[in-house]
């Protein structure tokens, strides 16, 4: 077993597969970690069910680092937080990139509400505890998605402006790659 592990969690409505390039790139780089990506169905299943298959992917080396896109950074809090709850000891990281942790977006494009009306978790906003260390956020204010209004909004942790990134390029393996391979490889955290 590698002493550490890298959850990747997808927004919602998403399919993992938009971050499969993102997960070979890291597989690639991060040779002392289990580069894992976590399928949510699409956003097809609650909040609840969302977080437990996440948590189930849990593995508890030495080291966990949680990365969650847009939406996904709601699950990656949560499940911080029941593994924090079930293990103390556990060394966590929560990433973050493009989420709106507390304030959900009330400027859904009209072309998407279909989309977001199909998924419960989006439906349910659970209110979700942020971690209390070892904790980033990315935004971008070229995310029209998730605007930074609401990427900003009550977040806690230590918030990063990436420059000229579209909420897509929050997953991409040649824009946001080299950028997590620097956090957890190069500066460390």
């Amino acid at each position: 077993m590698k002493p550490n592990q890298l959850i990747l969690i997808p927004g919602m409505p998403s399919f993992a597969w938009r971050l499969k390039g993102l997960e070979v790139f890291l597989k690639e780089k991060l040779l002392d970690y289990d580069v894992h990506l976590v399928s949510l169905l699409f956003g097809m299943l609650s909040f609840n069910e969302q977080v437990q298959r996440v948590v189930d992917a849990c593995i508890l080396p030495k080291r966990l680092v949680l990365f969650g896109h847009s939406h996904g950074g709601r699950i990656a809090c949560a499940v911080a937080n029941i593994i924090k709850q079930r293990s103390p000891e556990a060394k966590i990281q929560v990433i973050i990139a493009g989420t709106p942790v507390v304030v959900r977006p009330n400027d859904v494009p009209w072309y998407d509400i279909p989309l977001y009306a199909m998924c419960p978790a989006f439906g349910e906003w659970p209110d979700i505890t942020q971690p209390s260390a070892n904790y980033i956020g990315y935004y971008s204010e070229a995310d029209t998605v998730v605007k930074s209004k609401f990427a900003k909004a009550g977040f806690t942790g230590k918030l990063i402006e990436l420059q000229n990134f579209s909420h897509g390029d929050l997953i991409s393996a040649k824009k946001m790659g080299p950028t997590l391979l620097e956090l957890l490889v190069g500066r460390g955290i």
